[in-house]
């Protein structure tokens, strides 16, 4: 995998992935930037989501766990640390709709795997504590 950054002006950065379109990042109004895009903070933030998402569709999968909807919903406090910031209180919620009648504790139980599995938690877990829920439901998920 490779990524490029490159600083377009101001704090604004245009980052390429593979062959997708740019992704603009910048930093927010409150930390001193031009609020242009998301910042890197809230990518990271995106990334463990949505490897949270990827990773439970391929657990029930392999489990032969029918789901429907699945929704993350990622949270996260940015404080002061000295003179610098740090992240603090990460938490994700997970909500996953089971298709298959009678199978919600067996979807709770396979889903535990989930922070062995989801390289993003893992990586992350290693710098900031991760705090990772998980709701299962017959019922489509709000977030």
């Amino acid at each position: 995998m490779e990524v490029e950054a490159k600083l377009i002006n101001g704090t604004k950065t245009g980052i390429k992935i593979r062959n997708f379109p740019q992704i603009v990042t910048d930093t927010m109004p409150e930390f001193g930037g031009g609020d242009a895009g998301p910042c890197p903070v809230e990518l990271m933030l995106a990334s463990l989501a949505g490897c949270v998402v990827e990773t439970a569709i391929y657990i029930a999968k392999r489990a032969r766990i029918r789901i429907g909807d699945v929704r993350a919903e990622t949270r996260a406090l940015v404080a002061k640390d000295g003179e610098a910031y740090a992240l603090e209180n990460v938490e994700t919620t997970l909500k996953v709709q089971v298709l298959s009648p009678g199978n919600q504790e067996r979807a709770r139980e396979c889903l535990g795997l989930l922070e062995k599995y989801c390289i993003v938690t893992k990586i992350l877990a290693k710098s900031v504590p991760i705090a990772l829920s998980l709701i299962v439901t017959n019922e489509k998920p709000g977030v």
